[in-house]
Protein backbone atom coordinates (compact mmCIF):
# COMPACT_ATOMS: atom_id res chain seq x y z
CA UNK A 1 0.00 0.00 0.00
CA UNK A 2 1.15 3.52 -0.72
CA UNK A 3 -0.21 6.66 -0.77
CA UNK A 4 -1.47 7.85 -3.84
CA UNK A 5 -0.31 11.51 -4.69
CA UNK A 6 -3.65 12.70 -6.95
CA UNK A 7 -5.96 11.03 -4.33
CA UNK A 8 -7.81 13.39 -0.78
CA UNK A 9 -10.92 12.79 0.80
CA UNK A 10 -12.72 15.21 2.38
CA UNK A 11 -14.71 14.69 5.84
CA UNK A 12 -17.63 16.67 7.92
CA UNK A 13 -17.66 15.81 11.93
CA UNK A 14 -19.83 17.42 14.65
CA UNK A 15 -17.74 18.23 18.14
CA UNK A 16 -18.82 14.20 18.67
CA UNK A 17 -17.20 12.98 15.47
CA UNK A 18 -20.43 12.81 14.87
CA UNK A 19 -21.61 12.09 10.58
CA UNK A 20 -25.46 11.04 10.86
CA UNK A 21 -28.40 11.26 12.70
CA UNK A 22 -31.16 9.35 11.22
CA UNK A 23 -29.10 8.14 8.35
CA UNK A 24 -29.21 12.00 7.12
CA UNK A 25 -26.28 14.55 7.17
CA UNK A 26 -27.68 16.41 10.60
CA UNK A 27 -26.75 19.92 9.52
CA UNK A 28 -26.87 22.70 6.70
CA UNK A 29 -24.22 24.74 6.37
CA UNK A 30 -23.71 27.28 3.34
CA UNK A 31 -19.89 27.05 4.48
CA UNK A 32 -19.20 23.64 4.46
CA UNK A 33 -21.39 23.24 1.27
CA UNK A 34 -19.82 25.82 -0.55
CA UNK A 35 -16.34 24.02 0.78
CA UNK A 36 -17.20 20.77 -0.65
CA UNK A 37 -17.95 22.16 -4.26
CA UNK A 38 -14.84 24.09 -4.11
CA UNK A 39 -12.42 21.16 -3.41
CA UNK A 40 -14.76 18.80 -5.83
CA UNK A 41 -15.70 20.31 -8.90
CA UNK A 42 -14.30 19.47 -11.82
CA UNK A 43 -12.93 16.42 -10.22
CA UNK A 44 -13.59 12.76 -10.03
CA UNK A 45 -15.78 12.18 -6.95
CA UNK A 46 -15.65 8.22 -5.27
CA UNK A 47 -18.66 7.20 -3.09
CA UNK A 48 -20.43 4.18 -2.27
CA UNK A 49 -23.52 3.11 -3.04
CA UNK A 50 -25.65 4.77 -0.20
CA UNK A 51 -24.32 7.87 -0.70
CA UNK A 52 -25.36 8.02 -3.92
CA UNK A 53 -28.75 7.38 -2.67
CA UNK A 54 -28.19 10.01 -0.36
CA UNK A 55 -27.56 13.01 -3.20
CA UNK A 56 -30.59 15.09 -4.35
CA UNK A 57 -32.78 12.84 -6.41
CA UNK A 58 -30.11 10.03 -6.42
CA UNK A 59 -28.29 11.71 -9.50
CA UNK A 60 -24.45 11.85 -9.28
CA UNK A 61 -22.83 15.54 -8.57
CA UNK A 62 -22.83 17.42 -11.75
CA UNK A 63 -19.52 19.03 -12.65
CA UNK A 64 -17.88 16.19 -11.39
CA UNK A 65 -17.05 12.09 -12.76
CA UNK A 66 -18.57 9.81 -10.09
CA UNK A 67 -17.15 6.69 -9.48
CA UNK A 68 -19.41 4.83 -7.13
CA UNK A 69 -17.76 2.06 -5.44
CA UNK A 70 -19.44 -1.20 -5.54
CA UNK A 71 -19.31 -4.97 -5.85
CA UNK A 72 -22.71 -5.30 -7.50
CA UNK A 73 -22.67 -4.02 -11.13
CA UNK A 74 -26.49 -4.52 -11.49
CA UNK A 75 -27.34 -1.41 -9.63
CA UNK A 76 -25.18 1.02 -12.56
CA UNK A 77 -28.14 0.15 -14.85
CA UNK A 78 -30.62 2.68 -13.54
CA UNK A 79 -28.03 5.19 -14.34
CA UNK A 80 -27.55 4.61 -18.07
CA UNK A 81 -28.44 7.88 -19.16
CA UNK A 82 -25.64 9.80 -17.34
CA UNK A 83 -22.19 9.84 -18.71
CA UNK A 84 -20.49 10.79 -15.54
CA UNK A 85 -20.95 7.89 -13.64
CA UNK A 86 -19.28 4.62 -13.23
CA UNK A 87 -19.72 2.40 -11.12
CA UNK A 88 -16.94 -0.13 -9.68
CA UNK A 89 -15.38 -2.48 -7.06
CA UNK A 90 -12.67 -0.86 -4.93
CA UNK A 91 -9.81 -2.54 -6.61
CA UNK A 92 -10.88 -1.42 -10.06
CA UNK A 93 -10.87 1.97 -8.76
CA UNK A 94 -7.38 1.68 -7.70
CA UNK A 95 -6.22 0.32 -11.06
CA UNK A 96 -8.36 3.32 -12.83
CA UNK A 97 -6.91 6.02 -10.36
CA UNK A 98 -2.92 4.76 -11.16
CA UNK A 99 -4.18 4.39 -14.70
CA UNK A 100 -5.60 7.85 -15.09
CA UNK A 101 -3.52 9.88 -13.37
CA UNK A 102 -3.89 13.51 -14.81
CA UNK A 103 -7.20 13.59 -13.08
CA UNK A 104 -7.88 14.64 -9.12
CA UNK A 105 -9.87 12.14 -7.19
CA UNK A 106 -11.66 12.57 -3.93
CA UNK A 107 -13.20 10.35 -1.85
CA UNK A 108 -16.80 11.66 0.01
CA UNK A 109 -17.83 8.93 1.69
CA UNK A 110 -19.84 7.07 3.29
CA UNK A 111 -17.04 6.53 6.16
CA UNK A 112 -16.75 3.05 5.13
CA UNK A 113 -15.35 4.04 1.60
CA UNK A 114 -13.79 6.67 3.62
CA UNK A 115 -12.07 3.58 5.84
CA UNK A 116 -10.88 1.86 3.23
CA UNK A 117 -9.45 4.18 1.01
CA UNK A 118 -7.55 6.23 3.67
CA UNK A 119 -4.18 4.12 3.75
CA UNK A 120 -4.16 5.59 0.27
CA UNK A 121 -5.26 9.18 0.23
CA UNK A 122 -2.44 12.00 0.55
CA UNK A 123 -4.72 14.23 1.76
CA UNK A 124 -7.77 15.01 3.85
CA UNK A 125 -9.67 17.94 4.33
CA UNK A 126 -11.85 17.73 7.95
CA UNK A 127 -14.64 19.84 8.81
CA UNK A 128 -15.29 19.84 12.09
CA UNK A 129 -18.07 21.55 13.35
CA UNK A 130 -17.97 22.89 17.22
CA UNK A 131 -21.70 21.69 17.81
CA UNK A 132 -23.40 18.57 19.08
CA UNK A 133 -25.75 17.59 16.39
CA UNK A 134 -26.83 14.81 18.36
CA UNK A 135 -25.85 12.52 15.93
CA UNK A 136 -26.30 8.48 16.09
CA UNK A 137 -23.31 7.50 13.69
CA UNK A 138 -20.02 8.31 14.72
CA UNK A 139 -16.00 8.18 13.04
CA UNK A 140 -13.37 7.94 15.84
CA UNK A 141 -10.94 9.35 12.82
CA UNK A 142 -7.51 9.01 14.07
CA UNK A 143 -5.64 12.16 13.06
CA UNK A 144 -1.96 10.81 13.77
CA UNK A 145 -1.15 8.89 10.52
CA UNK A 146 -1.40 12.89 9.06
CA UNK A 147 2.25 14.57 8.92
CA UNK A 148 1.01 17.95 8.70
CA UNK A 149 -1.77 20.24 9.69
CA UNK A 150 -2.94 23.30 7.98
CA UNK A 151 -6.12 25.52 9.45
CA UNK A 152 -7.75 26.45 6.07
CA UNK A 153 -10.93 28.16 7.40
CA UNK A 154 -12.37 29.16 10.62
CA UNK A 155 -15.23 30.41 12.42
CA UNK A 156 -17.57 30.50 15.25
CA UNK A 157 -20.00 27.85 13.08
CA UNK A 158 -16.73 25.26 12.31
CA UNK A 159 -13.18 24.98 11.48
CA UNK A 160 -11.37 23.38 8.06
CA UNK A 161 -8.10 21.72 8.20
CA UNK A 162 -6.25 20.17 5.36
CA UNK A 163 -4.40 17.32 6.95
CA UNK A 164 -1.35 15.38 5.21
CA UNK A 165 0.53 12.40 5.09
CA UNK A 166 3.77 14.21 3.46
CA UNK A 167 5.56 17.18 4.72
Amino acid sequence: MSIINNLSAIIALDVNNGFAKDGNIPWKSKTDMNFFREKTIGKTVIMGYNTLLSLPNSKPLKGRQNIIITNNKEKGKDYLQYDNIHFFGFKETLDYINNNTNQEYIVIGGIQIIEIFLPYIKTLFLTHFKTDFNCDKFYPLNTNIFLKSELVFEDDELTIQKLTKSL
